[in-house]
């Protein structure tokens, strides 16, 4: 009989959590790279659509903006870490342990998603940190004896 985690594992392909984090990721990255240009050149200041309607400044949504980016970039750099070495066999602590305190964030994001000003950001945002937690979930999880690519 399976157990829960292989249950998960069995329905949830490692590669394809790995590369749709990095795809995700990446799209994150030009989105908060965008939004900082457009404050920074254009002085475009989306605060009502951004962050839950709940950023009152232009320099409060320009801070918050350059922190997502950082986080965004840690994002992609950590799950690369996490492929790398799995596929090379190797225990790396803070890269496991990093992948869990993200699992941990996207949840607690989604759960502030729920609950945000813009309707917008429920809508889209809901969804998209729900399937992060899940496939952060999977490759947290992720044996290294079972990696085959």
């Amino acid at each position: 009989m399976k157990t829960y985690l292989e249950k998960i594992r069995s329905v949830v392909n490692f590669s394809l959590a790995i590369k749709i984090c990095l795809v995700l990721f990446g799209i994150f990255s030009v989105f908060h790279f965008a939004v900082i240009v457009g404050i920074v050149v254009f002085d475009i200041v989306p605060l009502e659509y951004l962050w839950g309607g709940r950023m009152q400044t232009k320099d409060e949504l320009l801070l918050f903006e350059i922190l997502s980016l950082v986080i965004q970039v840690l994002c992609y750099w950590v799950v690369v870490l996490k492929r790398k070495h799995i596929k090379m066999g190797q225990h790396n602590l803070v890269v496991e342990s990093v992948i869990w305190i993200l699992c941990i964030v996207f949840f607690l994001n989604t759960i502030g998603n729920l609950v945000a000003k813009t309707w917008l950001e429920t809508l889209l945002g809901t969804p998209i940190t729900a399937i992060l937690f899940v496939l952060l979930f999977r490759i947290g999880i992720e044996k290294k004896s079972n990696f085959a690519e």
